[in-house]
């Protein structure tokens, strides 16, 4: 300062004096001398040296919140040098705030194509957010995007972005191939997941590619099975093709994530499955092991039960289930008839035709006998002798229990079919 006192004019004092002033924040002192060497020493300085000053001037305009005037010292910076980088991101910062989108959009453009790497890759990335979200321009947009995808290691911000820009555009195929690039960058979880599903939701709606859908709803259960929706896409699409065995080996899979899943989750995989099985594929075996899963699941749900046993039913190794069942069953409920006529027919399909014959006689003792029970009660009634020709004798009743080993139980009925005779016999 006390050489500036001594010869105000002296350029290495003023330039000294200016640096010195910015440092210490002496905003309107450090514009007047940057001014005065501007006035007296235009033609001493070069021309990198006039621009930064100019330069030097709007930046304290804006350090003193006179933004219009910095806009001018900014533009007349640019007058000399129309690619000088400070004044150009400088300038684009203040279009923006002043909402001049396409003449902020056409300086960070400039600004891009001379600034360093980092620098550019953030103009690229606002160049994209304005043309996207002020112009509506969505070429230029993806224009910006692209080109900040070959600056290093692109983002899953970035990519997404972009991907996000290609369906606005109604480009399908690169919107699922950017967002896909975006999944490749990010960890397993929820987030990578919605991306996935997103991915096939484009494929199966926009591409109609039906096995890149899947595989992508798959990826997407895989990094968090708790997407349901995935799922229901799977199922969606793949029953609405006739997929079924594919639709199987869905089930099957999603069923290895269950340990993730709420057992509510669990029970309806497993019904679907089983009604799958059930009535689609027709593939006995396989759903009664799927009902017999659900009867452990919930084992106070009648219906799998009930199921169970009409899947048992269908096959002749199998009856005794089903008859094991309809006993429980009927001897659970309150008005046992329905399982009656159940077991009545199930023993008649075993050829157990003693059984037959004491429940007939049972739901017509009940009064609700169909006409097929009365006609096999009628029929087998036939073979009835009217009254037992002789008593059993010990010599007929000893061979027919088995093996010889006689429970209490059995001892005493033997005592009593002896001395009833004929009663008992009827």
């Amino acid at each position: 300062r006390q050489a500036f006192e001594a010869d105000a004019t002296y350029l290495p004092v003023l330039e000294g004096l200016g640096q010195a002033l910015l440092s210490s924040g002496a905003w309107e002192e450090a514009h007047k001398v940057f001014q005065t060497i501007l006035i007296h020493h235009r033609e001493a300085l070069t021309e990198g040296e006039v621009v930064n000053i100019q330069w030097q001037l709007g930046d304290i305009c804006l350090r003193q919140q006179m933004p219009e005037r910095a806009y001018k010292q900014f533009e007349k910076a640019l007058e000399v040098d129309p690619s000088y980088p400070a004044a150009l991101k400088a300038l684009a910062g203040l279009d923006v705030q002043l909402g001049n989108w396409q003449q902020a959009h056409a300086r960070l453009g400039r600004f891009a194509e001379v600034a360093a790497p980092v620098a550019r890759l953030e103009a690229l990335l606002q160049m994209g957010e304005i043309a996207a979200d002020q112009l509506d321009d969505v070429h230029r947009a993806i224009e910006a995007l692209e080109g900040a995808r070959q600056i290093g290691v692109p983002s899953a911000a970035l990519l997404e972005r972009l991907g996000r820009l290609y369906q606005r555009a109604g480009q399908a195929a690169r919107a699922a191939q950017a967002l896909q690039a975006a999944v490749a960058t990010m960890q397993t979880g929820p987030a990578r997941a919605e991306l996935l599903y997103e991915v096939g939701a484009i494929y199966e709606t926009q591409l109609h590619n039906a096995p890149l859908a899947v595989q992508r709803y798959n990826e997407a259960l895989d990094a968090c099975p708790t997407l349901i929706k995935s799922f229901e896409s799977i199922e969606r699409l793949l029953a609405g093709r006739g997929d079924w065995a594919i639709l199987e080996a869905n089930y099957r899979a999603m069923l290895g994530r269950t340990r993730d899943l709420s057992p509510a989750v669990r029970v309806i995989l497993w019904r679907s499955l089983g009604e799958l099985y059930r009535l689609v594929l027709k593939q006995n075996d396989n759903a009664a092991m799927a009902y017999e899963v659900l009867q452990k699941l919930e084992p106070d749900n009648m219906q799998w039960t009930q199921i169970l046993a009409e899947l048992y039913s269908a096959r002749p190794e199998s009856r005794h289930k089903a008859v094991a069942i309809e006993h429980a069953l009927a001897l659970a409920a309150e008005n046992p008839l329905e399982h009656l006529h159940k077991l009545q027919r199930l023993y008649w399909q075993m050829r157990d035709f003693d059984a037959v014959y004491v429940l007939c006689a049972a739901t017509s003792f009940l009064k609700d006998v169909s006409e097929e029970e009365t006609a096999r009660l009628a029929h087998l009634q036939k073979a009835v002798p009217l009254r037992p020709a002789r008593s059993l004798s010990e010599e007929h009743w000893g061979p027919r229990v088995a093996g010889g080993a006689i429970s209490p139980q059995c001892s005493s009925l033997r005592l009593r079919a002896g001395r009833s005779g004929t009663a008992f016999c009827r």
